[in-house]
């Protein structure tokens, strides 16, 4: 798993309109869901099984509860969660002196010349 599998959900669930009421009118008792089905050609609704036999309810997330003119559905992009952390410049410097010294493997060195610098330094190493 990579920074780039992380994905921000808050974003995108604070534009759902519907989390209440189905396609046919009829209300959603989550208590009772057993499967929930997201499918890539219909990404802005959810299909929810109460039992596993039978068709899922189609539970439109753009639907306004009540009609009140117009207005388009908001896009719903997953934006990345996080981006890849740093560390400080100090711990780098320390880090590249022990594989300098023989301590840490050469072969690691590749791997600690890329982390990139960024990020607070934590003081609980330097307090005694």
């Amino acid at each position: 798993m990579t920074c780039s599998d992380i994905i921000d959900f808050k974003g995108m669930a604070l534009k759902v309109r519907n989390l209440t009421i189905d396609d046919n009118g009829g209300k959603i008792s989550w208590s009772q869901v057993r499967q929930v089905l997201v499918k890539a050609y219909d990404p802005s609704a959810i299909h929810i099984k109460t039992c596993y036999d039978g068709q899922p309810q189609r539970l439109d997330l753009n639907r306004r509860k009540r009609v009140s003119g117009g207005g388009e559905a908001p896009s719903m992009e997953l934006l990345k969660g996080i981006s890849k952390p740093g560390i400080p410049e100090l711990k780098k410097r320390d880090m590249l002196a022990l594989c300098n010294s023989g301590q840490i493997a050469a072969s690691y060195r590749a791997f600690y010349e890329s982390l990139p610098i960024g990020g607070e330094a934590d003081d609980s190493a330097t307090q005694d």
